[in-house]
């Protein structure tokens, strides 16, 4: 921003969720430095949007469900029932395997530095981990998000015998509130009795 700003530069600033805008006098500091669209990590569910997509990326983490090491396995699976609800059609992630360190000035191990070289919250820049001859080795943290989309594909098969409107209501009530993009189960039994509600649904029409 400085440097549009001090060389005059013809671009149209836009800051990204990194910026970490939480309040109305951090967005105004940033409109004073000229800076012309401020994309927020908030949920935004407009009906008009066709094609619902969500993105974690260093943020947020308190509340929300993310794939950071420090963050329950219930968490991260949870993002499955989230989508669902939401009729969310995809999902990203930075990083899947970036192992350098901010600008990519080192590369770093990532099995002893998980944080890109002190620079993110631990689990944010890899999913997996380099391997033999190349070869990914996953995580315990993409296994719970490949866990959330099997629970998409039950919740799926359950709109053969019940419409959506009452799937969520009973994941909801096994819930115990409203499931929202800011709430999420963070233990393993809240999570397990969501999936026991929809394999029990499942069960009773086959």
């Amino acid at each position: 921003i400085d440097i549009v700003n001090e060389n005059k530069l013809n671009l149209e600033l836009h800051l990204s969720t990194q910026a970490s805008v939480f309040n109305k006098d951090a967005a105004r500091y940033f409109i004073k430095n000229n800076v012309k669209r401020i994309v927020l990590a908030r949920e935004c569910l407009k009906e008009d949007i066709k094609e619902r997509w969500v993105y974690y990326c260093w943020e947020p983490d308190q509340g929300y469900s993310n794939r950071y090491i420090g963050v329950h396995s219930a968490r991260t699976r949870f993002m499955g029932i989230q989508m669902y609800k939401y009729g969310i059609e995809g999902f990203l992630q930075w990083g899947y395997n970036f192992y350098n360190n901010r600008y990519s000035y080192d590369a770093i191990n990532p099995f002893l530095n998980p944080n890109a070289g002190y620079w993110s919250l631990g689990g944010d820049a890899a999913t997996v981990y380099p391997g033999h001859k190349g070869n990914p080795i996953g995580s315990i943290r993409l296994l719970a998000f490949k866990q959330g989309l099997e629970d998409i594909r039950a919740l799926k098969l359950c709109e053969k015998y019940y419409d959506k409107d009452e799937i969520v209501k009973r994941i909801e009530d096994a819930f115990g509130e409203n499931i929202v993009f800011s709430k999420c189960a963070d233990d393993t039994n809240n999570k397990k009795k969501i999936r026991d509600t929809i394999d029990n649904m499942i069960i009773s029409k086959i």
